[in-house]
């Protein structure tokens, strides 16, 4: 039962990232009275294994280390209260965020310390000495016992309030399911008293948790530079070359696909080196977290570039879409929640994020995501383009300028305010390289004979492409000549994640969680 303590909460809260998320499938009407719901529930989870400081104007809320049982049995109770109060697809949210921040935390070795769940308090009693009411009996009872605290703010602006209680930061990081950045910041233990050492009462001195956590604030930017990419190993060594295909708006399948082809871990951070990754359009529509999967792989992209790696993004049929203002096939669940509850109005948002001419994710995929390009060296070099490139888009060219010609079109049609010419309305036609099907279905022979010409002219080895899906699975054709990438890897068709791999010393591959499957070479065309 919600209390005055955990509507402060609500109040205080409803805005933040992590809250914001895991209500936003609610109606307006009935998030409030949700999050509530949510506040009193963790604010008995924290009387039942921490502390809770509450007063009529918010809450601190305290997780203790300690009794593990009581800490699970506290959680499950928490959870039987989120279903009922978030449904099925708030408390999936719930779970898929908590499991990737503790993912997140767990190399700053926090375990022993005691962590500030939630602080809040209503907005009409800020900067009234509420909040220091709340934290100052936990944390000296936290030094007295002469342990260290920490905490996670989606907040900025929250940083300089905590620093005045002695916490730092240790960097930033990237929630990638809700798609939001955040800080961990940890207290040091400090001495414990006289008082408590004659009892002898309170934790060990010096653990090994306790130098770790006084080193992590003392070397802020050594931390920067160990941790701001990649956290933990990738569970393959990358090849120089990746791919992925349509991932259409499923952030933990993208996440999967990702960490298959060995270029992120499973915090969506880059691994990949010097690899080149690839994707070959569709990242939005279907699914429900579309902007989420745009923002993983654009931060991707800026990570493997510092790291010596490539990111090139693609253009979709359905990203054309979506920058034309056609948000049809974009998730009613993303829709509803960017409209706080609003179909209608979470449409409005969309077309204006869209727009390619002034929002802010519009205007970044139009000039950042490609037509085509051709990447790899000797065998491993190919022809990567979502659909499709049959030889009259070639335009009499040879080799890269194909390929500049063609993503030149592309930007001028990006910037075009007019009616399309007769050229560009061959570029996003039934033919063009973001909607043709005829290679991937047409008749052997006669599509075969076009990939070759069109890979003699770009002097690619194959041709990569998703937009198909196939239906059991990434497959080859034409010797080798043609990938057929899209195998389905959104939960809105089979729900799985593949990549494409070339290897100089072993050749292409696709992989998916049941295996590698080697694809076979193609024999080289005549030039």
């Amino acid at each position: 039962m919600a209390s005055v303590a955990s509507t402060a909460l609500a109040s205080a809260l409803a805005d933040a990232p992590f809250y914001d998320f895991i209500s936003a499938p609610l109606p307006e009407a009935q998030r409030r009275r949700a999050l509530e719901l949510y506040m009193a529930a963790a604010v008995a989870e924290g009387r039942a294994v921490g502390r809770v400081q509450e007063e009529c104007e918010g809450a601190a809320v305290w997780s203790l280390p300690g009794n593990t049982a009581a800490q699970e049995a506290a959680a499950a109770e928490k959870c039987a209260v989120l279903s009922g109060a978030l449904g099925e697809t708030g408390l999936a949210r719930y779970k898929a965020v908590v499991e990737s921040m503790t993912s997140l935390a767990a190399p700053f070795e926090l375990a022993e310390a005691w962590y500030l769940s939630i602080l809040g308090v209503s907005p009409a009693s800020w900067r009234k000495g509420v909040a220091r009411r709340l934290l100052s009996p936990t944390l000296q009872e936290a030094d007295a016992a002469g342990v260290a605290c920490w905490l996670e703010t989606y907040s900025e602006e929250t940083l300089q309030f905590y620093s005045r209680f002695g916490f730092m930061p240790l960097q930033p990081l990237f929630e990638p399911v809700c798609g939001a950045r955040y800080w961990v910041m940890v207290r040091p233990a400090r001495a414990k008293t006289a008082k408590t050492r004659a009892q002898g009462k309170g934790t060990a001195p010096p653990s090994r948790f306790y130098l770790n956590a006084l080193l992590a604030c003392a070397l802020t930017v050594l931390l920067l530079l160990c941790l701001s990419g990649p956290v933990g190993a990738p569970p393959r060594s990358a090849a120089e070359l990746v791919a992925v295909a349509d991932l259409h708006g499923d952030l933990p399948n993208a996440l999967r696909s990702l960490q298959l082809g060995g270029v992120a871990d499973g915090s969506g951070h880059w691994v990949g080196g010097t690899s080149h990754l690839v994707q070959t359009g569709d990242l939005v529509d279907r699914g429900p977290s579309s902007l989420p999967v745009l923002q993983l792989l654009w931060r991707l992209r800026d990570e493997a570039q510092a790291a010596g790696g490539r990111v090139t993004l693609l253009l979709g049929n359905h990203e054309v879409w979506a920058l034309s203002g056609d948000n049809t096939y974009a998730s009613r669940e993303e829709l509803t929640a960017l409209g706080r509850g609003s179909l209608r109005a979470g449409r409005s948002v969309w077309n204006a994020r869209f727009n390619r001419h002034s929002g802010d994710v519009g205007q970044r995929i139009a000039g950042t995501h490609a037509a085509a390009v051709v990447a790899g060296e000797g065998t491993c070099r190919s022809l990567f383009v979502h659909a499709g490139l049959l030889p009259s888009f070639t335009g009499g060219v040879k080799g890269d300028a194909v390929i500049e010609r063609l993503n030149q079109r592309l930007a001028d049609a990006m910037k075009s305010r007019g009616e399309l010419s007769a050229a560009d309305r061959a570029l996003f036609g039934e033919n063009g390289p973001f909607w043709l099907r005829s290679l991937a279905l047409g008749a052997e022979t006669r599509a075969c004979a076009s990939v070759r010409e069109t890979l003699t002219a770009v002097n690619a080895t194959r041709m990569v492409v998703g937009h198909t899906v196939q239906e059991g699975g990434a497959r080859a054709r034409c010797g080798g000549a043609l990938v057929l990438l899209d195998a389905g890897a959104s939960d809105a068709y089979y729900g799985r994640p593949t990549a494409f791999e070339c290897r100089q010393d072993t050749g292409a591959a696709v992989l998916q969680s049941r295996g590698k499957r080697a694809l076979q070479t193609p024999a080289p065309s005549k030039r």
